[in-house]
């Protein structure tokens, strides 16, 4: 089936949604933005103002002394005053941790003065570029690492001799205290992503369903229209068919009866006469069909089992197959579902299924009808037929359900398109597909009767 082109309230609502999809990203990507940009400032701001730190302390120890610093010596005034030093500077600028180590890693004195001299650092080792930049006389900062339940930054500088040779360096830690601040704001972030991924999603269903809706109820306008100017050039065409038709249809039976009455030998005579009213018959057939889709359909739902509709189909449809030598198998029925339709319409519906397949099958060398029914859902009802012909043309199977579409010379291409109109009022779902081995398979879903 077609889909009509999007109409002014379709493109509308796509807009609308579009927008409001635009604002939800635009807001979370500024907000990741904000939280990128205040955490490349803080950082920034630290690194310089350990470096200024760092910098400044270096310039004031004497590295002279320092490298004497051995073992042993922690009880000398000299690493007494030393490592006081380095205490009331981490109390002033707020510091986690001052220390001078050699070229070793291993410490001299630090502001906690915990470590023996000599002490290696292992944990050095993970700023080892950082601090090989600091031995070549440039200060330098560490990445933020997590240590002991903290997130530490290290700033390290150079220590000189009087000679102006880098023998030690300079190590100030300290305390990362915005970074627990930027993770709560990073958590925050990643809560309002997913809510908005979760709302996002929501409105996409919502917009997908009213969409749908929207499409749905423009096609069956559509639809409409397009019935009753079927139904109207139906009826005129009818009008000025059946007024002649009928009077040659009296003048045909009024040769007969004349034919009858004189006893004319002329066997010939009657013979094209009766084929004149036989060719009658068949045109207003045809025009009752083409007056049925001029008039709405009309159903009578009533809680039904599927065995009063299959029954009867199968007594009727029997010696026509069996005439046409074809076999009609039915291994899945289940007769006792019960289903709201109306079963001469219904009927009326699996009749022309049926001898649209057995005209599809006049060439086939196999020929065999195969009705299933499938309940894999209590609330639905499948129905499928399969025969062994050739199947349908791929643009034939697109408007099987159209009006005046039809692969017989001599179809109305009505059938089919009655039998769409009468499943919808059973608010069920009528399809053709082309099976993989060759033949056609139709299918109808209906309601089901929920079971007691």
């Amino acid at each position: 089936m077609k889909h009509p082109a999007r109409s002014p309230r379709g493109k509308t609502l796509l807009a609308f949604a579009s927008f409001v999809l635009l604002v939800v990203v635009v807001v979370n990507l500024t907000g990741w933005a904000l939280w990128q940009f205040t955490s490349d400032l803080l950082t920034d701001s630290l690194d310089r103002h350990l470096t200024a730190i760092a910098g400044l302390v270096s310039r004031e120890l004497e590295g002279d002394i320092l490298v004497h610093l051995k073992p042993g010596d922690e009880k000398t005034s000299t690493y007494l005053r030393l490592r006081h030093e380095l205490s009331a500077l981490r109390t002033g600028f707020h510091l986690a941790d001052l220390f001078v180590f050699d070229s070793e890693n291993r410490v001299l004195v630090s502001s906690g003065g915990d470590e023996p001299i000599g002490t290696p650092n292992a944990a050095l080792q993970l700023d080892a570029d950082e601090i090989l930049d600091a031995w070549m006389g440039k200060p330098a900062i560490s990445p933020v690492i997590a240590r002991g339940g903290q997130m530490l930054k290290t700033g390290y500088a150079p220590v000189h001799d009087r000679a102006g040779r880098v023998v030690a360096i300079l190590g100030v830690e300290t305390d990362v205290r915005f970074f627990d601040t930027l993770s709560l704001l990073r958590n925050g972030l990643v809560l309002a992503t997913a809510l908005a991924l979760v709302a996002i999603g929501g409105l996409a269903l919502v917009f997908r369903r009213l969409l749908r809706e929207l499409l749905l109820a423009e096609e069956k306008n559509q639809e409409t229209e397009r019935l009753a100017l079927v139904g109207h050039l139906s009826a005129q065409i009818c009008h000025e068919i059946r007024n002649p038709l009928s009077i040659i249809s009296s003048s045909a039976e009024f040769l007969v009866r004349r034919i009858d009455k004189l006893g004319t030998p002329d066997d010939k005579v009657r013979e094209l006469v009766g084929y004149v009213v036989s060719e009658i018959e068949r045109l207003d057939g045809i025009v009752t069909r083409f007056l049925e889709v001029a008039r709405p359909i009309q159903v009578e739902l009533a809680p039904r089992k599927l065995g009063e509709l299959l029954g009867p189909l199968f007594e009727f449809v029997g010696p026509e197959l069996d005439k046409a030598g074809i076999r009609l198998e039915a291994p899945q029925v289940a007769a006792d579902v019960v289903v709201r339709m109306d079963v001469d319409c219904m009927r009326q519906v699996l009749l022309n299924a049926i001898l649209n397949a057995r005209d599809a099958m006049t060439d086939a060398p196999r020929r065999q009808l195969t009705l299933n029914v499938v309940q894999d859902r209590p609330d639905r009802v499948v129905i499928q037929l399969d025969d062994t012909g050739t199947g349908l043309p791929d643009e034939i199977l697109k408007e099987a359900f159209a009006p005046f579409v039809t692969t017989k010379p001599a179809g109305t291409g009505l059938g089919l398109f009655v039998a769409k109109r009468i499943v919808d009022q059973h608010d069920g779902e009528i399809r053709i597909e082309n099976l993989p081995g060759g033949g056609a398979r139709f299918v109808v879903e209906l309601p089901a009767e929920p079971q007691e």
